[in-house]
């Protein structure tokens, strides 16, 4: 949750992405302040166990903080076909997957979306499996 410059807070700062095929947070930005982003994170969506996932794959935040206690997410609530509050389960059309027309649509999005962002690039990190949208990257700041 982020507070804005006008004091409406409880607003959500969506500025991490990752693809599921990499979840691992690069080497270089395996710091004292990621691993307390990474311990902080909350999940918006569960789909997968992509949150247990994506904590497995950074096993290195454990060492950073050992007294960090791994959250237990709990499972969607079968009996009345919801999920817990706060979590939402999702699946996509089985029909849609591996569709070209919707791989080549994301595409040109993609490439349509990297030119905008790189006109405007400050500290950013854009790969093809993960986003770091930090414009005023806050780590810098700090002093360990």
């Amino acid at each position: 949750m982020k507070q804005s410059n006008n004091g409406i807070k409880n607003k959500v700062c969506l500025n991490l992405f990752f693809d599921e095929r990499d979840l691992k947070v690069p080497r270089f930005k395996q710091t004292e302040f990621v691993g307390h982003e990474v311990l902080q994170m909350k999940p918006i969506v569960v789909k997968d166990n992509i949150y247990e996932r994506f904590l497995e794959a950074n096993q290195w935040v454990y060492k950073l903080f050992p007294n960090a206690i791994l959250p237990v997410i709990p499972a969607p609530d079968r009996s009345r076909g919801q999920a817990p509050a706060g979590i939402q389960n999702y699946r996509l059309d089985p029909r849609l997957h591996g569709d070209d027309i919707f791989n080549f649509i994301e595409s040109q999005l993609k490439k349509f979306q990297l030119r905008s962002i790189n006109k405007h690039k400050t500290t950013e990190i854009i790969t093809p499996s993960q986003l770091w949208f930090h414009p005023d990257d806050f780590e810098k700041k700090i002093k360990y």
